[in-house]
């Protein structure tokens, strides 16, 4: 494709177009084989833990259900169900890193001073993002966690739906002082968590038109880049913005994939079976008299 832009005669070859062709086709069969078995293994592992959080309730006391709310399986089962996106995600997180690390591998091929420089400047703009990223972790929990409540509010109203229809004031309260706050704090704090997501979008996607800037007036002007490469670095970058992007827009998913995790570990160990004590061991050698409650 490079050839073909900057004019160079040799792209006329016949065996180009051979291997541009074989090289479309091995690459999109090589695709569906792997997302087929991608989403088999990830389809599976989504429809066994829905399995097992549901025996886990089966087997959960009565005394750790009251300590902790049925609003925790709602939520976990919400949370597991982030992960059904995530042969999409790898898909396509390895389709823009292989093409990333192609388009960088050819660029140091042109020029090893500028290629040190274009990843320079990209580390940077990915150090910034990831720093903002890391930062959401925390709100995205708060956001889960006011669905936490917003879940047992709604078991609250299906539990006392025939109190509610016959008390007004207890209804009102319900909706006054618990539900409508919830909802309208979690509205806030989602909208906030998704613009800055938007903000540091644009704040990359505009820190690449600053990397294609210095390709044409700042790496030139230092000798770092001789001028007959300009076309080619600004088509590979070109390329290259392409797999950044996705990379950044699915920094979203990522985040909230993180914080799912995290929710359903903590769910499976607040939940974990315990074993029930063996009390009738010995109770075919005692007295019933001496038995008593203790």
């Amino acid at each position: 494709i490079n050839n073909v832009i900057s004019g160079n005669k040799s792209y006329g070859e016949a065996y180009l177009v051979w291997s541009f062709m074989v090289i479309i086709i091995f690459t999109y069969l090589l695709n569906i084989i792997f997302q087929k078995r991608l989403n088999q293994y990830s389809y599976n592992i989504l429809y066994e833990n829905e399995k097992s959080i549901f025996r886990r309730i089966l087997k959960t006391k009565l005394i750790t259900l009251e300590k902790y709310g049925t609003q925790r399986f709602y939520t976990a089962i919400e949370d597991l169900r982030i992960f059904s996106s995530l042969p999409e995600v790898i898909t396509h997180t390895i389709n823009s890193l292989l093409m990333l690390l192609l388009c960088l591998v050819y660029m140091f091929s042109l020029s090893i001073y500028a290629g040190l420089t274009v990843l320079g400047l990209i580390i940077i703009i990915a150090v910034i993002y990831f720093v903002v990223m890391y930062t959401m972790n925390g709100r995205i929990s708060v956001l889960r966690k006011f669905n936490e409540h917003y879940y047992k509010y709604v078991n609250d109203v299906i539990k006392g739906f025939k109190n509610l229809k016959v008390n007004s004031i207890l209804s009102q309260n319900l909706l006054s002082k618990n539900l409508l706050p919830n909802r309208d704090q979690a509205k806030e704090l989602d909208y906030n968590i998704n613009y800055v997501f938007l903000s540091i979008n644009l704040i990359s996607q505009y820190g690449l038109y600053l990397i294609i800037g210095a390709i044409l007036f700042v790496l030139p002007k230092f000798n770092l880049l001789p001028k007959e490469d300009i076309v080619s670095y600004v088509v590979i970058l070109l390329f290259i913005t392409g797999p950044i992007s996705n990379l950044i827009n699915m920094q979203n998913i990522y985040t909230r994939f993180s914080v799912a995790n995290k929710r359903i570990n903590n769910f499976l160990k607040d939940f974990s079976e315990e074993k029930d004590e063996d009390n009738n061991q010995n109770l075919t050698n005692v007295n019933f008299q001496s038995l008593h409650f203790k």
